[in-house]
This record gives structure tokens, C-alpha cells and sequence, in this order.
């Protein structure tokens, strides 16, 4: 379909800003055989604003229910968020949206982004990263902002950024944020936690795409919130504003459980930490059910994957429910928690 013979007034009938976009198509873009990329359940999308360590139910049009590529014979490819109830109305407290979209092709990590500015108007971009994992936006790309249940955010990927016959793509994600000016407050993911999506590339009726892997969990099996990968989005200037989360550290932490004899003269306690995200800056504290301080500790870092071990300097605990809190820095800057019941008996 070639987008560059469509007019403005067709522009406007699908609800793009035509300085923004200059080109759109009406069709809604489906995935191929009907299969998405990604499946990421309907209302789950929350927000948390910088400080607020409480998330909300955020609004309904940054609802993400599924991701999905498509390409044609042509080599043209599009990546695309199928949406629950699709509007450019920025939510209260927002002064827009922001879509981002994440993958990486040939080693070369890539990034799409639709903005929603106040007016309604939508701007699309594409982005690659630097070897410090900084991006750097490469320029305007056209796409389809389709709004409604069930509506359509489309990019156009431009050949550099691997819309090319067989090039596949690897560590897909996307997310959907409330803009907040010096910041954007992440309000859903697809996948869920920590997932990433392969693609195979297959041109449309090829070959069927690949079903989606099953979403991890986080403590207590409730999908974790995740942030972008490392290398992601770099505080730095406006195109790489930092994503801010007060979703849960998606990190374990084991024993649960202690004897309050063997913790009768003890003035440690020692805890290991097995986390699925790379952590810094990690403070715990172990709190009474009357919420008084009993015991703190701090790690520079924890990485992802290896078991981490957490020295915590404790009073003397009798027998009862206590409350380790967890808290610490994503490698984007953002923020989270994690609160862990221990007893000791």
C-alpha cells in the first residue's frame, strides 16, 4: 500500500496531525494469521507518580492488550500495539502519552516512539542506541494512530531500522507512560515482567508467527512491573526522559523463616536475594507489626541472576511477623519496592 499518495483530509479522518505524521493509512493493521507477537492481559495497566510508592489504575488508553510485527512481501514492516480503548486524551496529572516500543535487529538495539502532545497531536520517531546504550533520535517516521476499542498504534519501520525481507528481531518489549515533562510515569508492558519477544521475520502468510511466551511472575506469582531492559532509555534530554515505576523489584528472598533460639544473642541476619532485574542502591529495613525499626542493611548492587547475600545488623527479635522492605534503583533510574513477611518462631 503506498502511503505517500494519501491526503490531508484522509490524515485527518484518522486522527493524525498531519506535521506530525505525513502519511497514514485508513485500513487497521492486523496481525498475520491472527497471531500476536505478545498477549498482555486487559486492565492491568497502573501508574505511579515520582514519590508516590501507592499505584493507581491508569487510564483506560494505555491499556496495551497485545504487540505484534508485520511484514510484506515487499520488505515493508510495520510493529505495532494493539490497544483496549484507544483516545489521545491525556489522563489528570499528564500532559500527554507516550508508546515506546523496543527491539533489537542485526545486534543494533532500535527503539520506536509515538507521542501525544496536549492538542491531540501525534508524533512519531525512531531511535537507535549508542555503544553507551544512549538513544539517539535517527527522525520522523509515518504510522497510524487509530483510536477506539480494540485501536491500533502503527509504526512504520524504515528500512535502516530493519524493514527488510528476513531480518528478524529479537528482545522485543513496548510500554505505555504518562508524559509528565521531565519525566514519563510507565503504566503497562507488553509482555508483562521481564518478558522479551523473538521474531522470526516471516513476510505475511508465510509461515505462522511464533506464539507468545507465557509472562513471568514476581514475588508472590502477581506480574511484576518491569523496566526497560539495560542499555534502555538513558536519563538524558528529552527524547530520553527516564521511566519512572513504583511497581515491585521483581528479587526473591529466602530463608522466610527463622528460629527465634538460634537468633537469641545474634546481631546479624543473613538473608539471600535472587532477583530477575540488575538493582543498585538496595536498602532494606525489618520492621514490627507497630512498624518500629529492628534491623537495616544496603547493597551497592544486586545483579540478575546470581544469589545475592544480605547482611541485615538486627536487635534482638522475639517470636512474631516482621517486615523486611526492600528498595532500590533500576539501571534507567526508576524506582521500586518489594516487601517480604518473616517469622520467627
Amino acid at each position: 500500500m503506498n502511503r505517500r499518495n494519501l491526503t490531508a483530509s484522509m490524515l485527518a479522518v484518522a486522527g493524525l496531525g498531519v506535521a506530525a505524521l505525513p502519511a497514514a493509512a485508513a485500513e487497521k493493521p492486523v496481525p498475520c494469521d491472527g497471531v500476536l507477537q505478545a498477549k498482555d492481559a486487559a486492565g492491568d495497566q497502573t501508574v505511579g507518580f515520582a514519590g508516590n510508592q501507592s499505584p493507581f489504575a491508569a487510564s483506560e488508553n494505555t491499556d496495551i492488550t497485545g504487540l505484534f510485527f508485520v511484514r510484506q512481501a515487499s520488505g515493508a514492516t510495520t510493529a505495532n500495539f494493539l490497544m483496549a480503548n484507544l483516545s489521545k486524551a491525556p489522563p489528570p496529572g499528564s500532559i500527554g502519552l507516550v508508546y515506546r516500543l523496543y527491539y533489537a535487529q542485526a545486534g543494533i538495539k532500535q527503539r520506536l516512539q509515538a507521542d501525544v502532545d496536549p492538542t491531540g497531536t501525534v508524533t512519531m520517531t525512531t531511535a537507535t542506541a549508542d555503544e553507551n546504550g544512549l538513544y539517539a533520535t535517527d527522525g520522523d517516521v509515518t504510522g497510524q494512530f487509530i483510536e477506539g476499542k480494540d485501536g491500533v498504534i502503527s509504526f512504520d519501520i524504515p528500512a535502516t531500522a530493519g524493514a527488510k525481507t528476513g531480518v528478524k528481531f529479537t528482545d522485543a518489549y513496548g510500554f505505555s507512560a504518562y508524559d509528565e515533562g521531565a519525566v514519563i510515569a510507565a503504566a503497562d508492558f507488553a509482555p508483562d515482567g521481564d518478558g522479551r519477544v523473538t521474531w522470526n521475520g516471516a513476510t505475511c502468510g508465510s509461515a505462522p508467527a511464533p506464539a507468545p511466551a507465557p509472562a513471568p511472575t514476581g514475588p508472590g506469582g502477581t506480574p511484576p512491573v518491569a523496566p526497560p531492559p539495560s542499555g534502555g532509555p538513558a536519563p538524558t534530554g528529552n527524547d530520553n526522559r527516564p521511566v519512572t515505576t513504583t511497581g515491585p523489584l521483581n528479587v526473591r528472598v529466602s530463608p522466610t523463616s527463622f528460629k527465634a533460639r538460634k537468633l537469641k544473642r545474634a546481631r546479624k541476619l543473613t538473608l539471600k536475594l535472587s532477583s530477575k532485574e540488575d538493582i543498585k542502591e538496595l536498602t532494606a529495613k525489618l520492621t514490627t507489626k507497630k512498624g518500629a525499626t529492628v534491623g537495616s542493611g544496603k547493597l551497592a548492587t544486586v545483579p540478575a541472576g546470581p544469589t545475592t547475600k544480605l547482611v541485615l545488623k538486627i536487635k534482638r527479635l522475639k517470636k512474631g511477623t516482621y517486615t523486611l522492605l526492600l528498595s532500590g534503583k533500576r539501571p534507567d533510574g526508576s524506582t521500586g519496592t518489594v516487601s517480604v513477611k518473616l517469622r520467627v518462631k
